[in-house]
């Protein structure tokens, strides 16, 4: 089922500007030749495409391209280049055909090609962009310089010549690597590659079982050697990949239909994802992440395209045109998706991210980060941030007595205050800590205070205490004397002694001080 829809005979092309992503010009192919401009509102129920301007135009277009030249100093949606019958080739202001000015919108017309213009490209690098390719019926292939949009030059890519005189251009694409090198097929099932730089051809090769109507050529959006081409064959379709580097065979190949194929485009926003088209009225997407060829999705039509066209702005969707039918329709790979397939495109994957877990961490991924996974802090008191951020550069500056003297003026009660002024003091001088006796002083214990006081409670100095308990009083010497005399022996002098010298150790202490020992 199609996304949007319009009753029209025509060929499709997409507005290269990213301001208008949802804009389509139509070039009417059938008998009543015109040329639409319609876009779409996904949001929007209804199922038709939305008119935006109707023009009549001389002749049927055969081809038709919408490229980023003179964006946007000269068009602000770039320039329609159309290829209509008799070899003619015209140049359109998109920005004027919309507002109806038709004749102040033509930029250039003239006929390039002997006979009918059968495919047309702008090239899609931005510093190449003035130059349009073209191919006839008349086997010829021509490079427009349109750099000056009134007189643009044309001129062959080069002097040899790849395909033979009486042989149609069926198709042709810019390289999407290198913007120098185009690539050209015609009915006769020859694949030029030609190089503007050296002005030569390149290479040519045919298909190795002969088949001969190349209906379409897209090269690899991530290998510039390798090229896709596909045959309208009904009898043996094919859809093939080429390299470069070893042109005699196919490296893959499938048939892919069962009837002719029509058309063949990679898509812009996914290296993985090929879109093709055949008489067998199915539009068909193919994913490459495997190195095959494998069935993503599978749009079936009411009669066979004769081309599709991914959106370059908006992910899944292409436009399809069945000129046997009478319709263009917008259609989504997701809608038909098969559900074998195990393949997440490109648009699915999340550019950044992130996650928060606990303790306030945050993980985060991105483009920029490569494969890594960065791990943050996410403080959940936004008012920490500057205070952390000055601790980090007391930190780096080893000023650790400043940090806390901005603590002590910034503490809010006088214990606080206290507690970092100590702190502060463990950090005195020159990254050296504060000796005992500075601490001690500062919270309140002076040596010599403590001197003092047990002086007084003691009675003579505390620090002469022990000499005088051991030297023996005149009063324990005349009691050694006395108990000589009386046959008392030295040991119970010497005791006698003893409890002189415990008296003097502890001259006044009662039995209740005793107990406190």
């Amino acid at each position: 089922m199609p996304l949007k829809e319009i009753d029209r005979a025509a060929i499709v092309g997409w507005c290269p500007s990213p301001d208008h992503p949802n804009l389509l010009a139509l070039g009417g192919i059938g008998f009543d030749a015109a040329l639409d401009f319609c876009s779409f509102d996904l949001a929007d129920r209804s199922p038709e495409f939305q008119i935006v301007k109707t023009l009549k135009v001389d002749s049927r277009f055969s081809c038709m391209t919408w490229g980023a030249l003179g964006m946007p100093t000269i068009s602000q949606t770039g320039i329609l280049a159309g290829g209509l019958e008799g070899g003619l080739v015209k140049l359109w202001n998109a920005d004027t055909l919309m507002s109806g000015n038709q004749n102040a919108a033509v930029l250039w017309s003239s006929s390039v090609h002997s006979g009918s213009t059968t495919c047309i490209e702008f090239n899609p690098f931005a510093g190449w962009a003035h130059l349009l390719a073209t191919g006839g019926s008349d086997s010829e292939v021509k490079i427009i310089n349109c750099e000056h949009t009134s007189s643009p030059e044309v001129a062959p890519p080069c002097a040899d010549a790849i395909h033979k005189e009486g042989s149609e251009i069926s198709c042709l694409q810019w390289n999407r690597k290198v913007p120098h090198i185009l690539a050209t097929a015609s009915n006769w099932g020859v694949v030029g590659v030609w190089d503007l730089k050296a002005k030569k051809s390149v290479i040519s090769f045919k298909d190795p079982n002969q088949r001969t109507a190349c209906s379409s050529v897209a090269w690899s959006p991530s290998v510039p050697t390798q090229l896709t081409v596909a045959f309208d064959d009904d009898r043996n379709p094919s859809l093939q990949l080429w390299d470069l580097r070893n042109p005699k065979y196919p490296f893959k190949e499938t048939a892919g239909h069962t009837k002719g194929i029509t058309g063949v485009e990679w898509n812009p926003q996914d290296p993985n994802l090929m879109l093709s088209t055949g008489k067998d009225n199915r539009a068909v997407c193919w994913a490459f992440h495997t190195g095959s060829f494998e069935l993503f999705s599978e749009v079936p039509a009411k009669q066979w395209n004769l081309s599709a066209k991914w959106a370059p702005f908006v992910p899944a969707l292409f436009a399809a045109s069945s000129p046997h039918s009478n319709t263009v329709s917008l259609q989504s790979v997701q809608n038909s998706r098969v559900a074998a397939s195990r393949y997440a495109p490109a648009w699915f994957r999340r550019p950044c991210g992130g996650s928060f877990g606990f303790g306030g961490k945050l993980a985060t991924f991105g483009k920029t980060q490569g494969t890594n996974v960065n791990i943050h802090i996410a403080p959940s008191d936004p008012e920490l941030i500057p205070e952390a951020d000055a601790f980090e550069g007391f930190l780096a500056s080893q000023d650790y007595r400043g940090y806390c003297e901005t603590k002590r003026q910034t503490a809010s009660d006088e214990h606080e205050r206290l507690t970092w002024s100590f702190v502060q003091l463990l950090f005195h001088g020159a990254g050296q800590g504060a000796d005992r006796a500075t601490v001690a002083d500062f919270l309140g214990f002076n040596q010599n205070s403590l001197f003092e006081k047990v002086a007084q409670y003691l009675g003579h100095p505390p620090g002469q205490l022990m000499s005088q308990a051991l030297e023996p009083s005149p009063q324990a010497v005349q009691s050694g004397r006395n108990a000589q005399a009386s046959g008392i022996t030295p040991a119970a002098s010497i005791r006698a002694g003893d409890r002189s010298a415990r008296q003097c150790l502890t001259p006044n202490l009662t039995p209740e001080d005793a107990s406190n020992f």
